[in-house]
């Protein structure tokens, strides 16, 4: 089964180099890529998604599931002009745009690269959250803008032999779930819906839940975990409009909601016994379908319902320069990863006691609790009797983080490393993150 599912990588091998044009339409997608690679890439992907409906698919489907996909058609475009990333059904037919697979197939070997040969991987969200804000207001003119190039990765990272064919099953994993997520809303004859409003998107989310369901349960029934889930959704989710966005609320048929997410990460864990069949170990691979929800809800979940974060992504989208993405340490401070400190404990991780100082020098005694997963931080401050929330995000090798007291009390604040052990920092009323007092903490 794993040698058909590897076929849907085939397209995706060649052509590694993507060539420079200018020629792309303002506010739109078209010409981020070259027609000439989109033409290579569509011509080679169309022999594996067939060969996959044909073996794979079909002989997993129901009497009535084929009975009711029978008239199916797969359409490989050369591009889709509206997002960077987007596979799509309409009436009967399952559409695979050449420019947004060889788009998830970059990201993909960029993050797979970085990570094997110990460099942040941060710079891959970074990177999209610069296309995000960049792309397609037209700030962004040099032809240096793809992936692979932005990132500092090999043309040839397809065919490096330390990721080749890890790269070719977690790519091939996600092709499968987008074919079979887009087939579930041919079997349910949906309408493809425009989140126009409120009731237009609850709508449309309970119809991305339903082909999300759909496209687990056929991977369920071939013995394939769904891999590759938490890092789309997490390159989606850089992508999606946030509140402060001047697009925010607009049309779109595909919402990256918490609401959907937390449903994948449900059906995970319901069937995760289901998924763990066929394995020499199911004990195991049961721990790794839990692993892969807990991923999404940690990190996908957090990214869309947190206001901090999406405001800190809003800015490096903003300010943020393509020239800067190139490959740094995990543990360089000016990266969003956690670096240890001498102590073992990760920075802005762990429980730190000192002073919450206000303008008139009133300090207060303090302990504050974090809790830091990649790059978001929670947690709270204690001061006698009173305890305030904290909710952030690390970037720069600094904490941006919202507090929070009672119901009226609120406002923002930074943190910094001193030392290993001692960080420092300001706070601050509503959006201001200083004008409050300062901070001074150290570990016990």
């Amino acid at each position: 089964m794993k040698k058909i599912l590897a076929t849907l990588a085939a397209g995706l091998f060649t052509l590694n180099a993507s060539l420079a044009t200018d020629a792309r339409i303002s506010g739109s997608w078209s010409g981020f890529y070259d027609r000439q690679t989109l033409a290579q890439t569509a011509e080679n992907l169309r022999p594996g998604i067939l060969d996959n409906w044909q073996h794979v698919i079909l002989p997993a489907l129901t009497a009535e599931e084929r009975r009711r996909l029978e008239h199916v058609r797969f359409v490989i475009d050369i591009e889709n002009p509206d997002s960077a990333l987007n596979f799509f059904a309409i009436s009967g037919e399952v559409h695979i745009p050449a420019s947004s697979a060889r788009m998830l197939g970059d990201l993909v070997a960029s993050w797979m690269w970085l990570n094997q040969r110990g460099y942040s991987t941060d710079t891959v969200n970074e990177y999209l959250a610069i296309l995000k804000y960049q792309w397609e207001s037209g700030a962004l003119r040099s032809g240096h803008y793809r992936p692979l190039e932005a990132l500092g990765v090999p043309a040839g990272v397809r065919d490096d032999p330390a990721i080749a064919d890890e790269y070719a099953r977690v790519i091939s994993n996600a092709l499968f779930f987008f074919i079979c997520h887009e087939l579930g809303h041919v079997l349910y004859e949906h309408q493809g819906i425009v989140a126009k409003d409120a009731a237009a998107a609850a709508q449309s989310i309970v119809q991305e839940q339903q082909a999300d369901t759909f496209a687990l349960e056929l991977m369920r029934r071939i013995g394939e975990m769904p891999i590759s889930v938490p890092m789309f959704f997490m390159f989606a989710a850089t992508l999606e409009p946030a509140p402060a966005d001047p697009g925010y609320g607009r049309p779109h048929t595909h919402p990256q909601s918490s609401e959907r997410i937390r449903s994948i990460a449900t059906t995970l864990r319901t069937r995760s016994r289901g998924f763990a069949r066929g394995f020499n170990d199911p004990s195991t691979a049961v721990a790794k379908v839990n692993a892969i929800a807990d991923l999404l809800v940690n990190s996908v979940v957090t990214t869309l319902e947190s206001p901090v974060i999406q405001d800190l992504w809003r800015q490096k989208g903003l300010k943020g320069r393509l020239e800067d993405l190139k490959p740094r340490p995990k543990t360089d401070l000016s990266s969003i990863g956690a670096a240890p400190g001498q102590n073992g404990g990760h920075l802005f991780d762990g429980t730190y006691h000192g002073k919450w100082m206000n303008l008139e020098s009133t300090d207060f005694d303090v302990r504050m609790e974090l809790q830091r997963n990649g790059e978001t931080v929670v947690g709270s401050w204690t001061f006698g009797p009173n305890r305030v929330t904290v909710e952030g995000i690390v970037s720069d090798g600094r904490l941006y983080f919202d507090w929070k007291w009672g119901e009226d009390c609120f406002g923002k604040g930074e943190l910094y490393p001193e030392s290993d052990d001692r960080l420092s920092g300001t706070w601050g009323y509503n959006r201001k993150t200083s004008g409050g007092g300062i901070w001074s903490l150290a570990r016990p």
